[in-house]
């Protein structure tokens, strides 16, 4: 899977920064994000067998 990330540095928090990755739009790594997404935060109900790209 090949993501595009953008780090941010927090001006409230020393040393601390927001990192946030993102997939090309309608791309199998966008699909593939998602279903990480999904599987990460329990919604496997929603997650297909047959097809990989959901």
């Amino acid at each position: 899977m090949t993501l595009n990330d953008e780090l941010m540095e927090l001006p409230q928090d020393d040393g601390r920064r927001l990192a946030v990755f993102t997939a090309a739009p309608g791309s199998p790594d966008a699909a593939a994000l998602k279903l990480l997404t999904r599987l990460a935060t329990g919604d496997a109900a929603r997650v297909s067998t047959e097809a990989p790209y959901v």
